[in-house]
């Protein structure tokens, strides 16, 4: 590899035995503003670590959005949405944190568990996965006295959220599409996963 600071068209010029090929990126006041591509998706920036090569390359970085969707595990309701209901999420390797502001006006059917479907990947088959830290939900939601803490966690190789009611002394319990109201609800969350890579 060779990289050129100096001159009038400053650029890295990447080479191996059979190609060669030049990434133009051209310094604007002592910063690079090109940008840096690499051919494939499994190449990356690897730190200097010689112990762990292929954990140290970071090798994705992705920013957008999702729609959040309300599922039953046993059958799924009609669901009317608020215009808004929608998430974002970050991406870094296999890391993936997500925002959420889950609103429907109405649904109306399903059964079993509740599930937040729609995250943006896949997430690894691991028990630890991780759980969404809520900072807001409405009155509609299903709480008690002993249960008064909207949770949920995410799913063990699959693409959804688990809803869930916790306690101070009670592990969390599911919540089931008949508890929730079919009146407008909604959640504002946080949290992140590991995804499949």
């Amino acid at each position: 590899m060779t990289t050129v600071i100096g001159g009038s068209a400053p650029s890295i010029t990447f080479s191996d035995s059979t190609t060669q090929s030049t990434a133009a990126l051209p310094l604007t006041g002592g910063q690079l503003s090109g940008n840096l591509t690499f051919a494939s998706g499994t190449n990356g920036i690897i730190f200097n670590n010689s112990s762990a090569t292929t954990n140290s390359t970071l090798n994705d970085y992705e920013t957008g959005t999702w729609t959040p969707t309300l599922l039953g595990s046993s059958s799924n309701p009609t669901v009317t949405y608020n215009s808004a209901n929608k998430g974002t999420y970050t991406k870094i390797g296999n890391l993936v944190f997500v925002q959420c502001f889950f609103r429907f006006s109405s649904f109306s059917g399903g059964s079993g568990s509740a599930f937040i479907g729609g995250l943006p990947f896949t997430a690894a088959s691991n028990s630890t996965n991780g759980t969404i830290a809520p900072s807001e939900w409405s009155a509609s939601f299903p709480s008690s006295s002993s249960y008064p803490i909207i949770g949920g966690e995410f799913s063990n190789a699959g693409s959804y959220i688990t809803l869930l009611r916790n306690g101070a002394a009670t592990s969390g319990t599911s919540i089931a599409i008949s508890n929730l109201s079919s009146t407008d609800t909604y959640l504002l969350f946080s949290g992140s996963y590991i995804a499949t890579f």
